[in-house]
């Protein structure tokens, strides 16, 4: 009998052995855990604050007779530089400066700094990831906030069809002077067809547009003024 009981409570002291090191197994495994998630939202946030892009990759360019938005757009396809442009919408009658550079191992910065010189009705900046060349006069078209957007399966090309319908963005371009345009702009080569899904609240133009850049669903945006006086706001995604 007291053999027995000897076994018992041997058998009962390493359960509890047991129990304690499981306990002690399962609080490392917490730990680490936390130590991870903590490390995540330390180091992971300021990688995405800063540009997808390395700004110090260099490029050789030749330049003739090109606009900024021509130039820009060329980064964009050659070399997948996320851009959003917004067309100077207050010079009236908008001119178009005739870009002519050429240069070897230029850094993508450093061609961004001298096309804003040659240029100078723009600046750029790096925006959530996204290069954004816009006027130093801005039109506060990218300010307008939307309470509300929401895509499904959407055609990329229709995103901004899409945001010009928006009783929102139709009253605040109005105040500021536009009128919202519908119509499809784009007279370039067939675009691939790619359909976004997508939902934001609270969030201003430029937020929107660029979140397609940065979701790699699009490589550039574009907002620019046409018709009689520049007086209409067209929206487009590629």
């Amino acid at each position: 009998m007291q053999r027995h009981m000897s076994i018992e409570h041997q058998k009962g002291k390493d359960r509890r052995v047991f129990d304690l090191k499981r306990w002690i197994m399962v609080k490392c495994l917490l730990s680490f855990s936390a130590l991870l998630c903590v490390v995540f939202f330390i180091f992971v946030p300021s990688a995405f604050s800063q540009s997808p892009i390395v700004l110090q990759n260099k490029i050789s360019v030749d330049l003739d007779g090109y606009n900024i938005e021509r130039v820009l757009r060329l980064l964009s396809d050659k070399y997948r530089v996320p851009i959003g442009f917004e067309r100077d919408f207050l010079s009236n009658p908008v001119k178009d400066v005739s870009i002519n550079l050429k240069a070897k191992n230029i850094t993508i910065k450093d061609l961004l700094d001298k096309l804003t010189q040659l240029d100078s009705n723009y600046e750029w900046k790096s925006v959530e990831g996204v290069i954004n060349v816009t006027p130093r006069s801005p039109s506060k078209i990218l300010d307008i906030t939307l309470p509300t957007f929401s895509v499904t399966d959407t055609e990329l090309g229709q995103v901004g069809t899409y945001i010009a319908q928006l009783p929102e963005f139709k009253a605040g371009s109005s105040q500021l002077g536009f009128t919202s345009s519908t119509a499809d702009e784009y007279d370039g080569p067939a675009l691939e067809s790619t359909r976004v899904s997508a939902s934001m609240t609270n969030s201003n133009i430029r937020k929107i547009l660029n979140s397609f850049l940065v979701k790699k669903q699009a490589k550039f945006w574009t907002v620019v003024p046409y018709g009689v006086q520049d007086r209409f706001v067209y929206i487009r995604l590629y």
